[in-house]
């Protein structure tokens, strides 16, 4: 069995230069968030000729890019800003921290946004940066809304935490994404825990709620605005389509990878046939460790100026509060379509198992340890009663642990790294 060997390409100021640092590089790293923080990127080096003392040193705002994986299968991280450089020793170590959103992103200011649709308020701060808007945003009617003293970055996640949207910005892309339609999307890959080098699993228990109500009244006109939503409601919206398939890279012909999650990241396929599952999928229920909802119902009293606002805002706030507690953070042999926003199976866990959301990813290759994943992932709010499953995998040894198969192995492998 032919095991893949992960590769990376560094680029400095729009230069690849891969080859001049290759035999320096002490591990690469990056974190990519499903919205709320901006992604970043680390470059370890060794310096032990002072070259990146002096000539080398990096300006500041430098545009740093990543591309890691495999031989065809490549996640490509974005573009970053050098925002610091750190400088350790002995021995003399350079860390170039890169970071995605900088910039006029990252500065305070006030604005008042009126007689505006939600999705003409994002294209308006986009457009004041010069980005641009991918996602389906519903035309939410707004009277008024104010930035005040916020940076874009924070007005943007404070609108998606409101309306029920995962929000990011990666490049010069602002992505807004219905935080139910990531949930209920294909899960990307099954994990299982004989893969998994390390984890920690979580369940607290959370009160939950048959319905929404929210309740206001505006001090303007004195009229009450209202709208009450129950979780039938929420369920008959995303259940269908919640478990349609797993794609996977693993087994005999190096299955094609789904491309997913916010912002749409850029993974290159493998030439191989589509992934089939072993077993057809079940009807999708609402089960009980996905959350059997009691009979409480959730009062809200915030802000909404009409009763589209007010439904919109009850769906979001009753789906957040219903959402299964269960969290996870895990850490498996490198693969570049685990990104924030794509969702995943696990199995192996007991009544842990279960589909799960990828919240943080964090992707890293060092000369010691090769290429690794620390997903930090929640559990989603409607799973299926059976699940698709993935080519079986095969069985870890004392000597070694799970990899990846299918994957065509690197003609040239980057010195140093393996």
């Amino acid at each position: 069995m032919n095991v893949p060997q992960s590769i990376f390409t560094v680029f400095i100021a729009g230069k690849n230069v891969t080859a001049d640092i290759s035999d320096q590089l002490l591990s690469v790293e990056y974190t990519d968030h499903s919205g709320g923080e901006a992604d970043t990127i680390f470059i370890s080096i060794e310096n032990a000729d002072q070259k990146w003392l002096n000539e080398w040193w990096p300006d500041k705002n430098t545009e740093v890019s990543l591309e890691i994986g495999y031989k065809g299968l490549i996640l490509n991280c974005g573009k970053f800003k050098a925002d610091q450089i750190d400088l350790s020793g002995p021995p003399d170590t350079l860390t170039i921290r890169g970071i995605a959103a900088a910039g006029k992103l990252r500065t305070k200011k006030s604005y008042a946004h009126e007689n505006k649709t939600l999705r003409e308020i994002v294209q308006t701060v986009a457009d004041s940066l010069g980005y641009t808007v991918e996602g389906e945003i519903k035309n939410i009617q707004i009277e008024r809304c104010t930035q005040n003293n916020l940076t874009d970055l924070r007005f943007l996640q404070k609108l998606a935490d409101k309306y029920g949207y995962y929000f990011s910005v990666r490049d010069t892309v602002v992505t807004f994404t219905s935080e139910m339609d990531l949930d209920k999307s294909d899960p990307v890959f099954e994990i299982d825990r004989r893969d998994m080098i390390k984890y920690s699993f979580s369940d607290k228990t959370d009160k939950t709620y048959k319905s929404a109500k929210l309740s206001y009244r505006n001090p303007v006109t004195g009229k009450d605005v209202q709208s009450t939503v129950t979780w039938d409601d929420v369920l008959a919206g995303i259940i269908p389509g919640a478990n349609a398939g797993i794609s996977s890279f693993l087994g005999q012909d190096g299955q094609t990878a789904i491309v997913g999650g916010v912002g749409q990241k850029i993974v290159k396929e493998t030439q191989a046939s589509p992934y089939e599952p072993n077993t057809p999928v079940g009807s999708p229920v609402s089960e009980d460790i996905m959350k059997t909802v009691a009979g409480d119902e959730l009062f809200m009293n915030v802000k909404a100026e009409n009763e589209q606002q007010a439904e919109e805002m009850a769906t979001a706030g009753l789906y957040k509060a219903n959402k299964s507690t269960a969290t996870g953070s895990i850490t498996v042999p490198g693969n570049p379509t685990l990104v924030a926003g794509n969702t995943i199976m696990i199995s192996g866990m007991g009544k842990l198992s279960g589909k799960y959301s990828i919240k943080t990813s964090r992707h890293t290759k060092t000369r010691s340890g090769g290429y690794e994943c620390t997903l930090e992932i929640q559990r989603v709010a409607v799973s299926t009663s059976t699940r698709n499953k993935s080519v079986k995998k095969p069985a870890p040894t004392a000597s070694a642990r799970p990899t990846f198969t299918g994957i065509p192995p690197v003609t040239a492998e980057i010195p140093g790294l393996g």
